[in-house]
C-alpha cells in the first residue's frame, strides 16, 4: 500500500483545530448530508481495506500503541476507515473503541448520521499513540456496547496484530478471557494490518474462536525490479534522482512501482532507498532480492506495484 510522500499532515496542539481540519470536516459533513438525501437505504456492502466486511452494524476496536506510528500504519489505517465510515447511512449503526494506553476513548452504537460520522472522524484524526496498550478491555468494552444498544452487531478488531495484555498472558489464554466475558453470537473480525507475516496469528485463532472472519487479504507477491524507481525497466542515477523529488519536491509523482522503488527492502519509502542505490551503482554496495534482475520480492509489506516495467 502506497503512501503519498508528497501530502502535507496538518498536526495540532490537543483540544485545536486548524483550517484546513475544519475545511476537510466541512467537506466531509456536505458529502455525507449530499448521500443522504440520495439513498433511502444501504444497499452496496461494507468494504474496509477492499474486503468485504458482514453485517450492517459495527463497533471498530481501533489499535492507537506506538508500534502502529512506524511505517505509517496507523495513517493507512486512519484514510481507510475514514472512507469505510464514509460508505455508512442512516440505516447502519456504528461504534468506536480507540485504544490510547490505559484509557479508552469510545463512542457508542448510533446511527451513521453527518454529524455522528464526522465526530468520529475528527476522533480517530486526533487521538496521540500511547506507548502500551491493552486489547482484552477494548474488546471487553466494544462487546459491552454492543450488549447495550439491543442490536445484532458486529467487533472489528484492527490493528499490528501485537498483543499487549496486563499482565502478560499467552494467546490462549487472552482468547479464554475474552470468551468468557463477551456475550454469544458477537462475532470479531479482524484486521491485521502489519508487515510482520508471523504478528496476524492472534487476531486469526480470536476470529475463529467467536465466528468471525480475519479480514485481511493475502499479501501479494509483486514482480519487480530492485531500485527501478522510475519504472523504465533499468536501474540508473535517474532512479535514485526520481526517488528523492518524491520525496521532497512538492508535485512529483510518485513511483510507479512502491515495491521496486523500496530499494532497501524496508517497506517504506524513504532517503535510504536513494542511498542504496547509489551505493549500488557507485561503491560495491548491493540491491536486496530480486537484485538487479526482475523477480517476486518475497518480503511481506504493504508496498503495492500499479506498474513494473519487467519482461
Amino acid at each position: 500500500m502506497t503512501r503519498d510522500g508528497n501530502s502535507k499532515t496538518v498536526r495540532t496542539k490537543a483540544g485545536t483545530t486548524s483550517r484546513f481540519d475544519w475545511l476537510r470536516f466541512s467537506a466531509i459533513t456536505l458529502a455525507l448530508i449530499v448521500a443522504g438525501n440520495t439513498a433511502d437505504a444501504q444497499t452496496d456492502p461494507i468494504t474496509f481495506f477492499g474486503v468485504e466486511v458482514p453485517g450492517d452494524n459495527f463497533v471498530w476496536c481501533i489499535d492507537r500503541g506506538g508500534s502502529m506510528s512506524g511505517e505509517g500504519l496507523y495513517d493507512d489505517l486512519r484514510a481507510e476507515l475514514t472512507d469505510t465510515l464514509l460508505q455508512l447511512d442512516g440505516s447502519n449503526e456504528f461504534g468506536l473503541v480507540m485504544i490510547n494506553g490505559s484509557a479508552l476513548v469510545t463512542f457508542p452504537l448510533q446511527p451513521a448520521l453527518p454529524s455522528t460520522v464526522t465526530s468520529a472522524i475528527m476522533a480517530i484524526d486526533s487521538i496521540p499513540p500511547a506507548i502500551l496498550t491493552d486489547t482484552v478491555p477494548t474488546v471487553n468494552t466494544a462487546a459491552w456496547l454492543i450488549e447495550s444498544s439491543g442490536l445484532p452487531a458486529s467487533i472489528v478488531l484492527v490493528g499490528d496484530g501485537e498483543l499487549t495484555t496486563f499482565p502478560y498472558a499467552p494467546p490462549y489464554a487472552v482468547i479464554d478471557q475474552i470468551l468468557s466475558v463477551i456475550p454469544a453470537g458477537i462475532p470479531i473480525h479482524t484486521y491485521c494490518l502489519t508487515l510482520d507475516p508471523f504478528a496476524c496469528d492472534f487476531y486469526e485463532a480470536l476470529s475463529l474462536a467467536t465466528g468471525g472472519i480475519a479480514l485481511t487479504p493475502p499479501p501479494i507477491q509483486n514482480t519487480i525490479l530492485r531500485g527501478d524507481s522510475n519504472g523504465d525497466g533499468v536501474v540508473n542515477i535517474a532512479d535514485p534522482i526520481y526517488s528523492l523529488a518524491y520525496k521532497f519536491i512538492p508535485g512529483s509523482p510518485a513511483p510507479p512501482c512502491a515495491d521496486a522503488a523500496d530499494a532497501d527492502d524496508n517497506g517504506a519509502l524513504e532517503v535510504t532507498d536513494a542511498v542504496v542505490v547509489f551505493s549500488a551503482l557507485f561503491t560495491d554496495g548491493f540491491l536486496p532480492p530480486p537484485g538487479t534482475t526482475c523477480g517476486p520480492d518475497t518480503t511481506i509489506d504493504l508496498l503495492d506495484c500499479a506498474f513494473q516495467n519487467c519482461p
